[in-house]
């Protein structure tokens, strides 16, 4: 069901650059065995599961900035329309000032990655929060849909799925 979102999504990340969109991707075991589901990517499935109870239903889902888009995949023939439908949602994202300025670094040391996040931000709140998701760029393995490659894939999320509370500017 994944194939169009897949490629536009591809598209995508060569369509903007790193400091106008970060994609991420949390597979799961839908429609059958997923060999790239961990517990992070079921706990925040879970997550987007409750917090939009009629959005979230079924793979593929789409979410930008925290909102849920209309979703859907569909087949190959379907990518462009659907790359474009992203970027209706994206552009005028990129109009709009930023509510924070993040700086991120991570150092792999053997087994253990050491992962670094600050974070600026204006409007602090305890339903201000930091998630810090750590992705594989590119993931090959041929799924049941037929695509090879995999981007940004989550592997973990340092410091919990509910993620950190910005109680502080």
């Amino acid at each position: 069901p994944c194939v169009a979102a897949d490629v536009a999504f591809d598209v995508l990340q060569k369509t903007y650059k790193p400091s106008e969109l970060v994609l991420i991707q949390y597979h799961l075991h839908i429609p059958g065995p997923d060999t790239m589901t961990n517990p992070d990517t079921i706990a925040r499935w879970n997550y987007y599961q409750k917090a939009f109870p009629m959005q979230v239903r079924g793979v593929p889902t789409s979410l930008f900035n925290g909102k849920v888009m209309p979703g859907g995949g569909g087949p190959l023939a379907f990518a462009e329309k659907k790359y474009n439908a992203y970027r209706e949602v994206i552009d005028p994202l990129l109009e709009e000032a930023a509510a924070a300025k993040l700086s991120a670094s991570a150092v792999r040391k053997g087994d253990r990655i050491d992962v670094d996040v600050s974070v600026d931000f204006a409007a602090p709140g305890p339903e201000k929060k930091l998630r810090t998701v750590l992705a594989e760029e590119t993931v090959r393995y041929l799924g049941s849909n037929r695509v090879r490659l995999h981007h940004n894939v989550v592997r973990a999320c340092p410091g919990g799925v509910e993620g950190k509370a910005l109680t502080e500017a």
